[in-house]
């Protein structure tokens, strides 16, 4: 099979399982916000930050380092994968440890026990992590698929049910401790592959020199992502954090939903063409194309029906996350064309060029959160849309360098579909 029917496929197993999956844990969260309490959403979203960060550092970047790579042996992935082991160890009894430190920073007393069990996560994660960079490698997504399906729905079940009972903040607790295990579970059953005890520090040290500069700008990208949960959860009640929290993961879907399958095929598919530039760059924009078109149209269709889904989905309990929902939408078209120009600096093997972007992107981003700690969250989401706007201006401007095609061409795909959204908006918002 050749690499496009290969591509074809990949996108049409991981769009099927995108799908389900999000489906799936799409009608869990409706049940489940309107059991429980944005309070109970909030306390779990401080832990989350330390989650999403350290989840980093257990990766250190070799994951796509082992997909970019071509010559990659056996000994390659069982020695990243006792890395990782042994990293979510590390980091699983650092957060045990310090739990009692983030009760004390985020003044809140259940949080200490909270973060003792979350802690589980690191090592359940690290644990499947190089098994599905393997069959991502592969591009085999049918396992994939399958495995992150079968893992919404369990721990979905067992979390609603738990909430039924009273659980609380433990239903989501355990419901997120469940995914990733069951999950890599059915990977290793299905994959059929077992690591072996050999563990070499050369091969770490292959991948080393391109994986660092990924690790360093995914790392800078999710300190900056995290930052607002982290300041959110400081400064104001849980219940805030819970607004903000269930209007991020609606306007996620923007990105889910349009690109994420296709952009998840992209990344192996761009590496192993990318000595030949005609074909790399055709690929490009015509992903560049697709994206802009359903993420900005989608975005528009959100942001007009905004109350109505969140009042109906979720109750009107949640009713104030409509306007965090509605400013955080305006600038989310953005975040699949960067995904983009990650997977085009990446998968081309120019990792410094990867890292200086995510710098320039994320220093232009930074004065936003000045206006969150001294004038609050509404004003926050309104100057991040402004600044977003100008970092994506930019990101065009280097990406167009790197590969050495005119910004022109970027901008004929989305001008016009902005333009046509604006009009929308203006005319039929209400």
């Amino acid at each position: 099979m050749g690499l496009k029917q290969k591509t074809l496929k990949g996108i049409a197993w991981d769009l099927s399982g995108r799908i389900s999956s999000q489906a799936i844990s799409f009608i869990l969260s409706i049940i489940l916000a309107r059991i429980l309490s944005p309070k109970d959403f909030g306390i779990l979203a401080m832990v989350n930050v330390i989650v999403v960060i350290a989840n980093v550092i257990i990766d250190f970047g070799f994951g796509t380092s082992l997909v970019q790579k071509k010559d990659i042996k056996e000994e390659h992935y069982t020695s990243v994968f006792i890395f990782n082991l042994t990293t979510g160890l590390l980091l699983a009894i650092i957060l045990f440890c310090s739990s009692g430190l983030i009760s004390k920073f985020y003044h809140n007393q259940i949080i200490e026990n909270v973060s003792r069990a979350m802690s589980l996560i690191f090592i359940f994660n690290a644990f499947g992590s190089v098994i599905k960079i393997k069959l991502y490698k592969e591009l085999n997504f049918r396992i994939i698929t399958f495995g992150g399906i079968l893992g919404s729905i369990i721990s979905g079940l067992i979390g609603v049910t738990l909430a039924m009972y009273g659980f609380g903040v433990w239903s989501l607790v355990i419901q997120s401790l469940l995914s990733g295990l069951l999950t890599s579970i059915y990977y290793f059953i299905k994959a059929k592959w077992l690591p072996s005890l050999i563990f070499k520090i050369k091969y770490l040290k292959e991948l080393y020199a391109y994986s660092y500069s990924i690790f360093v700008s995914t790392m800078i990208g999710v300190l900056f992502g995290q930052l607002d949960n982290l300041t959110i959860g400081r400064l104001f009640a849980p219940a805030n954090l819970g607004y903000y929290y269930r209007a991020r993961s609606m306007e996620s879907l923007t990105y889910e939903f349009t690109s994420q399958s296709l952009l998840s095929v992209l990344f192996p598919s761009l590496s192993s063409v990318k000595d030949d530039k005609v074909r790399f760059n055709n690929i490009i924009f015509k992903t560049y194309k697709i994206i802009t078109f359903f993420s900005i149209f989608l975005l528009g269709l959100l942001y007009l029906g905004s109350k109505d889904i969140i009042i109906l989905l979720f109750s009107s309990k949640w009713i104030n996350s409509i306007e965090y929902f509605k400013l955080l939408l305006i600038s989310s078209f953005i975040y699949p064309i960067g995904a983009l120009f990650n997977a085009v600096l990446a998968s081309s093997g120019n990792s410094k060029a990867f890292l200086k972007m995510t710098i320039i992107r994320y220093s232009i981003l930074l004065p936003s959160y000045f206006f969150l700690y001294k004038y609050g969250i509404i004003p926050f989401l309104k100057s991040y849309v402004v600044f977003t706007i100008i970092s994506l201006l930019f990101s065009i401007k280097f990406v167009s360098d790197e590969i050495k095609v005119s910004q022109i061409i970027f901008y004929r795909s989305l001008i016009p579909y902005l333009i046509i959204n604006f009009f929308v908006i203006i005319i039929f918002d209400k």
